[in-house]
């Protein structure tokens, strides 16, 4: 997938996997190519201030529409996990998806999202605070607010 996604620091412009497709770099964004599994990993350094809420937010602009395309993921153990991905096959809705020990949960977009030439500003909010799982995850694209379906019943 290509993809740009901003990143702190000063002034960092990376290149996964190089090449020149595009002529031009953004300040404080990387660039992923499809062909090379690039993946952009943070340890996180103490403990959290807030372990109930949290809110990610990226640009990307997709590359295809044949496979799954993970946008972000988060992994605690075998037990916890949490992922973002864009779905494939023909579907191509934005999937959240996690497990938390062996309580699992999917919620997915009613919308599609197939335009290769179109940049996508990605915004997920969540509070585990709520009491219903679509009330605990907001997603925004390009400002507008998804209407999320659960994909287990």
């Amino acid at each position: 997938m290509s993809s740009l996604l901003g990143i702190g620091g000063g002034g960092n412009v990376g290149a996964a996997g190089g090449g020149s497709f595009y002529s031009y770099s953004i300040d404080q964004s990387l660039r992923f190519n499809d062909g090379d599994s690039p993946r952009l990993s943070l340890d996180p350094i103490g403990s959290p201030t807030l372990t109930t809420k949290c809110t990610i937010s990226f640009w990307v602009k997709r590359g295809q529409l044949t496979a799954s395309q993970y946008l972000f993921t988060g992994e605690q153990s075998n037990l916890y996990y949490d992922h973002l991905q864009f779905t494939g096959g023909g579907e191509d809705k934005i999937l959240i998806v996690g497990q938390e020990n062996a309580s699992s949960y999917g919620y997915k977009t009613t919308a599609h999202f197939r335009d290769v030439g179109a940049w996508y500003h990605i915004v997920l909010e969540c509070d585990s605070t709520q009491a219903t799982g679509t009330d605990r995850y907001k997603l925004y694209v390009n400002g507008v607010q998804q209407t999320l379906t659960s994909v287990y019943g």
